[in-house]
């Protein structure tokens, strides 16, 4: 019988989800990590954008994929701050009702 094991990060994320059901703090510390690498990675996918348009040749087709994985990238750590930054405003309006 196999056992279905996670990965490293998916552990990682649930200890920080668990952590923030009972300390609000862990979660307004990860909401803003999320969002400055989200800002941090759309900032370099921009640029990247911004050097394969003002160049020619073959190389900057090529190079549109990787800028569409960064941007996929950025929404991936948006979508993670949102997540717990839901959570934290749910936990400490749960602490703060009792």
């Amino acid at each position: 019988m196999r056992r279905n094991k996670k990965s490293a990060i998916a552990n990682l994320l649930d200890l920080l989800m668990e952590a923030t059901n009972d300390f609000w703090l862990v979660g307004a510390v990860m909401t803003f990590t999320f969002s400055a690498l989200c800002l941090f990675i759309a900032n370099i996918a921009l640029e990247q954008k911004a050097e394969i348009n003002s160049a020619t040749g073959v190389a900057p087709v090529l190079l549109q994929s990787s800028s569409f994985v960064l941007f996929l990238l950025a929404a991936m750590a948006a979508v993670f701050a949102m997540i717990f930054g839901w959570k934290t405003i749910t936990t400490l309006s749960k602490r703060r009702r009792f």
